[in-house]
């Protein structure tokens, strides 16, 4: 006997009879198609006492799960699609998990990440280990996939899907940078985001893991400015690697000393002050060059003037000597010296009298928004 369940919630089109699914084949074939009718079951006409007494624990869940699928309320009754799942044995556990968030994911969107997560760990004590190997199984899913499809970047992009599934099922959002940062991984550093990265226990954890397989600085490393400004990059998409040095690099001439490079290949970041209107400007100049600041008035439209060290720190959050190009308390107009463009590599501050990274000027421009315009 064939039975088949459905939520309910639109008319059922299939034909019961399921000989009929065939009518349009030659004569000589139907003979061949089994003439029975299955049984249609709706749900949604079962309360959830008569699908408590179910005794199966996989079927008593996903009939619960076709119950409340559509419903606009199925983040508050997913305790009951995943209770039944408690008691089956382990072995089979993940496979069941994998189909329900599968299903949900695919079917609708009424379920916030959060509260599926919360629920989760709620319902399984155990949910922080299963996860992970959730992850993995369905890392092996999307390499699966891939191949079917017959192309490397089948493979990659079925990896990369699951993997991000996961983590918005976990943290409940993932910023840009991240998903930037996953996206420019092969295979190899794919396998390694699950091996290392999703047992994490926060995102903060896993986003430190994953600047560490970018071969980024460990955070725990840097001191807390300069973690700051790692972290703007990262969630600007970009991978450039702040370091950390025993020499100081507050002037120009001693951060080109620290990492080899000419002095006209630091960017510096000074802040002015408007002398009318009281903003903030930064000025991103070549270590080489000083601001012409009769040039700039003409540029902004009024006379500038340097600040003292709490007005930097107020507008950028960072001390005078590590003020960085990115990751200030507020935006701030920027210009940019034009003859930093001349160079393939520059390095900038970042957030420490002893902390920088090197960038392109390409690179530069885009992370500040800033206008090339000539300086001296």
């Amino acid at each position: 006997m064939a039975v088949v369940f459905y939520h309910g919630k639109r008319k059922w089109t299939v034909p019961v009879r399921f000989s009929d699914r065939f009518e349009e084949l030659a004569p000589l074939f139907l003979r061949y198609i089994p003439n029975f009718e299955y049984i249609l079951i709706d749900t949604s006409q079962y309360s959830d006492e008569m699908l408590r007494e179910i005794k199966s624990g996989s079927l008593q869940a996903s009939l619960f799960l076709l119950k409340y699928i559509f419903d606009d309320a199925l983040g508050s009754q997913l305790s009951k699609v995943l209770q039944p799942l408690t008691g089956i044995p382990q072995e089979e556990l993940l496979d069941r998990l994998m189909a329900v968030i599968n299903y949900i994911i695919t079917a609708t969107d009424k379920v916030d990440e959060n509260e599926f997560q919360a629920m989760l760990t709620d319902v399984f004590r155990d949910a922080e280990d299963t996860m992970p190997t959730i992850a993995e199984k369905w890392f092996q899913q999307g390499e699966v996939k891939g191949h079917t499809e017959g192309h490397t970047e089948g493979r990659t992009e079925g990896a990369l899907s699951t993997i991000v599934h996961l983590l918005r099922v976990r943290f409940g959002s993932i910023s840009d940078g991240v998903l930037n940062t996953l996206k420019r991984f092969d295979m190899d550093r794919l396998e390694q985001v699950v091996a290392l990265g999703l047992n994490a226990k926060s995102l903060d954890e896993f986003t430190e893991r994953l600047s560490i397989l970018n071969g980024e600085a460990s955070w725990s490393l840097l001191k807390p400015s300069a973690q700051k400004v790692q972290k703007s990059l990262m969630d600007l998409g970009l991978t450039n690697q702040v370091i950390e040095l025993e020499k100081s690099t507050r002037t120009a001439a001693e951060a080109a000393e620290a990492v080899g490079c000419e002095v006209a290949q630091i960017a510096k970041s000074l802040i002015f002050q408007g002398k009318e209107s009281g903003r903030a400007l930064l000025i991103i100049a070549s270590g080489a060059n000083r601001v012409n600041e009769k040039r700039m008035k003409a540029l902004i439209g009024e006379a500038l003037v340097r600040p003292d060290a709490d007005f930097v720190r107020e507008q950028t959050g960072f001390a005078i000597g590590g003020v960085p190009p990115v990751g200030h308390t507020q935006p701030i107009p920027t210009y940019i010296d034009e003859e930093l463009l001349q160079y393939e590599q520059i390095w900038a501050a970042a957030g420490h009298p002893n902390a920088l990274f090197p960038l392109t000027p390409e690179e530069l421009v885009q992370m500040t928004q800033g206008k090339v315009t000539g300086l001296t």
